[in-house]
């Protein structure tokens, strides 16, 4: 239930997202609202997917990983996700990693890590498609 509710938080974050992403042009910067609002969007996605695939391992009777990498838990999972999946739970795990748990590196060299918060138009239909499988998974 309770990535259901990060979930659709999540989605209110989307509605503004979304009307903010159709005003840029391929050619123009992104919005500094655009930035702010990615981030956190990302962050309860992030952790709505790291809930929803540790449930996962619970209906199956498993242990859940205790581990905030999300692609290693999915893997873990023998779940086969794409490429484009793989890359966004690269981000998401970054994305809980470097916004919510440590929101400031406390080494200079962490700060190559940090990848893209940026939320692009195809990363929704990603997360929403990857989010509906992953649900279909409990048991």
């Amino acid at each position: 239930m309770k990535a259901e509710d990060l979930f659709y938080c999540a989605s209110i974050l989307e509605l503004q997202l979304k009307n903010e992403l159709k005003l840029v042009s391929i050619d123009s910067k992104v919005t500094v609202s655009i930035d702010r609002i990615s981030s956190t969007y990302l962050l309860l996605i992030g952790y709505s997917f790291e809930l929803l695939i540790k449930s996962i391992y619970i209906s199956r009777n498993l242990q859940p990983v205790f581990d905030h990498n999300l692609l290693l838990q999915i893997n873990r999972l023998n779940i086969v996700i794409s490429d484009d999946e793989k890359h966004l739970l690269g981000r998401l795990t970054d994305v809980i990693y470097w916004e919510g748990r440590y929101p400031t590196p406390k080494k200079i060299d962490h700060f190559k890590e940090k990848r893209n918060v940026i939320v692009l138009s195809h990363d929704l239909v990603i997360i929403h498609d990857l989010y509906e499988r992953l649900r279909a998974q409990i048991l």
